[in-house]
């Protein structure tokens, strides 16, 4: 048995994960596409295995968006790296206030199941700080702010004890559900993001 053969499992045989990747899905396609996979390379998996993730998008995916071509791919995997894939509905965050957001970008749960998957932006005196270091900013969406961010010329720096009160704008940066500004600090430069993503995910791909 090959060692992708391996890591594929029926749903009830996969244990508890210990790591689950969510990947938001547009038009039947992944929307950060190749920076997904990227992704991967940061959190260390073995190469069996990264190579069935691989394997398994491009020969499932086609069939598996037809229950939702625009939700979110979810790859579960197990402390034996054993791996399953599925394709659930897109649920947008219900509450997009500063506190919020960043509960959920720094609570345990997301820290140890999605990292480095979702990280808080903030946006002060005419640059973005990222909240953590500049080593476990590593996830696909992150790449695309950044590039964004350089595009537009605003410093960037990393720093996870900066002063979230003293921000002007909260921004999640995050896979799944890509740049979500804080309705509480919430300004030009969200909306910005907001809007690039917005467009990204309402595009029709070739």
């Amino acid at each position: 048995m090959s060692e992708q053969s391996k890591n594929a499992l029926p749903e009830d045989q996969v244990g508890t994960p210990v790591i689950t990747l969510r990947w938001r899905l547009a038009n039947k396609q992944l929307v950060l596409g190749k920076r997904n996979f990227k992704n991967l390379d940061a959190l260390l998996l073995p190469d069996g295995l990264i190579a069935w993730i691989h394997q398994h998008i491009e020969w499932t995916l086609p069939e598996a968006v037809m229950k939702d071509p625009s939700g979110v791919l979810v790859v579960d995997i197990d402390k034996d790296e054993h791996a399953m894939m599925d394709v659930v509905a897109y649920e947008p965050l219900k509450d997009r206030s500063s506190e919020a957001l960043i509960n959920r970008a720094l609570s345990d749960d997301i820290q140890h199941k999605l990292a480095p998957q979702e990280l808080i932006w903030l946006y002060t005196d005419g640059k973005f700080i990222v909240l953590c270091e500049e080593s476990k900013a590593l996830c696909a969406s992150h790449s695309l702010a950044y590039d964004l961010a350089k595009t537009q010329r605003i410093p960037l720096e990393f720093d996870p004890q900066a002063s979230i009160e003293d921000a002007d704008e909260v921004l999640l940066v995050s896979d799944e559900h890509g740049f979500v500004g804080s309705d509480d600090k919430r300004g030009q430069m969200a909306a910005q993001f907001e809007e690039y993503w917005l467009k990204l995910t309402n595009s029709k791909f070739d």
